[in-house]
């Protein structure tokens, strides 16, 4: 509501920024976590919810490369890498 009432307030971009950033953070140590129990299903759709709050977040895309690594699927392994290299 308040971006739609002020949306050129340079504080709540900052914030929104803020809140995006903590969001893909939270979601990518999850999926970490997740990872390291071998819960690839789980850890996949927590690195794409952080990839959903910050497209460009390298270490969710990097996480997604890990597990299609784990899962032998190269093609896919090779495009998120490289998203998470851009």
């Amino acid at each position: 509501l308040a971006r739609t009432l002020y949306p050129d307030h340079p504080e709540l971009a900052k914030l929104e920024s803020e809140t995006r950033a903590a969001a893909a953070a939270h979601h990518t140590a999850r999926g970490e976590s997740l990872r390291s129990a071998d819960d690839l299903p789980a850890a996949e759709a927590a690195f794409r919810e952080a990839v959903r709050y910050l497209p460009a977040h390298a270490p969710a895309h990097a996480g997604l490369a890990a597990i299609a690594t784990a899962r032998a699927d190269a093609a896919a392994g090779e495009g998120a890498w490289g998203s998470a290299l851009l």
